[in-house]
């Protein structure tokens, strides 16, 4: 059978480049159809990590335009300030990581100043205006917590972060056209293993494929990969399309978030994993922009609702475990928008938060992790005066 994926695949990729670059990679499959995708969606194609946001460019979305810098990343206002920063080790500043998919990104903010790492460094500034904060908006549309999780431990804690920050959510998304959780992939990778990246060496992912196929009918990675890109398409009655190409677990999902809060634990910073409000769940009145998409985009709402209850069930349970050791806190902002006022508009579509949004996150980011930094900050020889 996998054998038939795969012949399958190759007949049905053609002389596409970028199938034919996936299927080389003979890994697990942690960044699925996404890859397949990334060009139309102005992403540069990422062995590891599927599509990675394309540096010095202006990324065109309904609410407005993000640009990114020369490293990828999408700046706050200031293209080569990132850079400049790096590019001196003695410079002091306290770094903080953002990551996670296109909420992050910017994608419902409409501009550069208006994305939650921006808002969250604003308001960092305006907290302790005597400490030279450094946000970097690690955020990728399409991107989810596995992926994360490895861009982390690949290039990310080379940054040297005092304080990262991983914002869940496109894991729901893009599981939210499945009628029930579905684990297709990984029956062989380790994700609670502190070896994570071996699982992307070529002998081990080889033995991992091995392994799967002596665990049929559970598919492998081929059959996988076969089976989203038929996902992929849309259904006749709209219910398909690219919001089923991930369908991950929950059980997954803590186990992915599990594994990074130990490392950033490991390598002395702080963490937060936030989970983040959607536009199904919000319990304040809606703006009449908002009435109107979720009226149009009820049944993914409603999906939606359901994963955000596994979610929270997942960032609940780390809580109470301690996982991290204290160091991480798990912060279920679910509710953020439930005290909004008649007027206000929160999101920019079911998921994306608009400019009001990503400010109200960043608010409510910073309250829940005042008492955490200030005590960081100070032992770090910044005597907050604030």
């Amino acid at each position: 059978v996998e054998g038939g994926a795969w012949a399958a695949l190759h007949r049905w990729a053609g002389d596409d480049p970028l199938l034919a670059a996936y299927l080389r990679r003979v890994h697990p499959l942690v960044v699925d159809t996404a890859d397949l995708r990334d060009a139309a969606r102005d992403l540069d194609f990422d062995p590891y990590l599927g599509g990675r946001p394309r540096p010095d460019h202006l990324y065109r979305f309904p609410a407005g335009v993000v640009a990114t810098d020369s490293a990828g990343f999408a700046h706050a206002g200031e293209p080569g300030r990132l850079a400049a920063a790096l590019a001196e080790p003695a410079a002091r500043t306290y770094r903080v990581v953002v990551m996670g998919g296109a909420a992050v990104f910017g994608q419902g903010a409409g501009g550069n100043a208006a994305t939650l790492p921006a808002r969250l460094e604003a308001r960092l500034r305006a907290q302790w205006p005597e400490v030279p904060f450094l946000v970097v908006n690690a955020g990728a549309p399409g991107s989810f917590s596995t992926v994360e999780r490895l861009r982390y431990e690949l290039e990310l804690r080379r940054l040297s972060p005092d304080l990262v920050v991983e914002v869940v959510g496109d894991d729901a998304r893009f599981a939210a056209a499945q009628p029930v959780w579905t684990a297709h992939w990984s029956p062989g990778l380790p994700v609670t293993d502190q070896r994570f990246l071996d699982a992307f060496r070529p002998g081990a992912a080889f033995a991992a494929g091995l392994r799967a196929l002596t665990r049929f009918p559970q598919p492998s990675y081929a059959l996988a990969l076969l089976d989203r890109l038929a996902a992929a398409r849309p259904a006749p009655d709209g219910a398909g399309g690219p919001y089923a190409y991930h369908p991950e677990s929950a059980v997954q999902l803590r186990a992915t978030l599990s594994g990074l809060a130990r490392r950033i634990a490991a390598d002395g910073a702080l963490g937060a994993v936030v989970l983040p409000p959607h536009l199904g769940g919000k319990r304040g009145p809606l703006d009449p922009a908002e009435a109107r998409l979720l009226a149009a985009g009820r049944p993914l709402a409603e999906a939606l609702e359901r994963h955000q209850r596994d979610h929270a069930a997942v960032v609940a349970a780390l809580a109470a475990q301690g996982v991290g050791g204290g160091r991480v806190s798990f912060l279920d902002l679910s509710d953020a928008f439930d005290d909004d006022g008649p007027a206000q508009r929160s999101f920019d579509d079911l998921t994306n938060p608009s400019a009001q949004g990503c400010d109200r996150l960043a608010e409510r980011r910073l309250d829940r992790l005042r008492p955490a930094l200030a005590a960081d900050l100070a032992a770090k020889g910044w005597s907050p005066t604030r």
